[in-house]
C-alpha cells in the first residue's frame, strides 16, 4: 500500500481512534522487505516515524464513562529521533560471467550488445537457481524482460526477501529491480530459484548484480 507522505498511517490512526480505545498496538508487517516499516532508515528518512510520532503527541485522551474508574491520563513520552548517517559504500555491478556466480543445470549464455557486458543468462528450467556470495549491505538485479519471461523468488542467507516478476510488455533489456533495505555490513549469500507460470511464460533471466 501506497505511504502517500503520512497519509496511509494518518488514515489508520483516525480510523481506529473513533473507537476511543483504551491502548495501542502498531505493526508493520514484513516491515523491510515490503517496504511498509516504520524505522528511520538511510534511504527513506524517518518521515513514516515522523507522522506516528505527531499523531501520537496529539492524540486526545478517550473520554470517561460512568462504567469506568477515572485515572490519570498517561503522558505520552515520544523519543527523539536521531539519524545517524550509515556507512556509505560504493556499488559494484558485478557481471553474469563472474566466476563467483554458481549456476544450477539449464542456463545457457546470450550474446548481445543490448545486455551489460555484451551478454546475458536464460533459462526456461522450473527452479533452476543462481547462487552469488557479495559482501554488502543490498543490492540490485540487472536482467532481461519480455512477455515470455516468469518470475524468480529471491532467498538472502536461506531467507525469503522478496519475488521478481520479469514480465514486461515488450523485450526490454538492463532492466534493474532494487532491493528496498538493508542488511547488516558482511559477507551475504543471494539465491534466486525460478518458477515457470505456464508453458508460454517460462523465461527467467540474469543480466548483472548491483552491490552496494
Amino acid at each position: 500500500m501506497p505511504r502517500r507522505n503520512g497519509d496511509t498511517i494518518r488514515s489508520l490512526w483516525n480510523g481506529n481512534a473513533g473507537s476511543n480505545p483504551d491502548g495501542w498496538g502498531f505493526i508493520s508487517w514484513n516491515e523491510v522487505a515490503e517496504n511498509t516499516h516504520i524505522k528511520p532508515m538511510q534511504k527513506w528518512g524517518s518521515s513514516s516515524l515522523n507522522v506516528l510520532a505527531s499523531l501520537i503527541g496529539g492524540a486526545p485522551a478517550p473520554a470517561p464513562t460512568a462504567t469506568k474508574v477515572s485515572l490519570p491520563t498517561p503522558t505520552l513520552v515520544v523519543p527523539t529521533v536521531v539519524n545517524t548517517p550509515l556507512p556509505v559504500t560504493s556499488a559494484k555491478t558485478v557481471d553474469d560471467k563472474n566466476s563467483a556466480f554458481v549456476y544450477s543445470s539449464g542456463w545457457q549464455t546470450v550474446a548481445t550488445t543490448k545486455a551489460y557486458g555484451g551478454s546475458y543468462r536464460e533459462t526456461t528450467q522450473n527452479g533452476a537457481t543462481i547462487t552469488f556470495p557479495f559482501t554488502g549491505q543490498s543490492f540490485s538485479l540487472i536482467y532481461k524482460g519480455g512477455l515470455t519471461f516468469s518470475k524468480f523468488d529471491i532467498y538472502i542467507d536461506g531467507a525469503l526477501v522478496g519475488t521478481l516478476a520479469q514480465k514486461l510488455g515488450a523485450a526490454t533489456y538492463q532492466v534493474r529491480w532494487d532491493y528496498p533495505g538493508q542488511f547488516a555490513p558482511g559477507t551475504h549469500t543471494l539465491k534466486l530459484v525460478f518458477k515457470v507460470a505456464s508453458a508460454t511464460v517460462n523465461r527467467g533471466s540474469l543480466d548483472a548484480v548491483i552491490v552496494r
